[in-house]
């Protein structure tokens, strides 16, 4: 039972969110050709109706965060993450 339920804690998705300078479609479609090649996102989005440019991502690992913001931005993109 316990087994069950570390394999399930790990496994939970988690929704991580960026305020970002990606605020046009060809920029959306640079970010997503990084993003589609990062093995731990499972969806992605963006919201350029937004003043920050939200891009919101599903993860699979915990500490992806980092990796997303320095992907980003060694591909010339300014990315942060936005805390509640």
């Amino acid at each position: 039972m316990m087994e069950n339920l570390i394999n399930y804690i790990e496994l939970r998705p988690e929704i991580l969110v960026f305020k970002t300078n990606i605020n046009t479609k060809e920029r959306v479609y640079r970010a997503g050709l990084v993003l589609s090649n990062m093995l731990f996102i499972s969806d992605w989005s963006f919201d350029l109706e937004d003043i920050d440019n939200v891009l919101r991502i599903v993860v699979n690992d915990m500490d992806s965060e980092q990796s997303v913001r320095q992907q980003l931005n060694d591909h010339g993109f300014f990315c942060e993450e936005l805390t509640s």
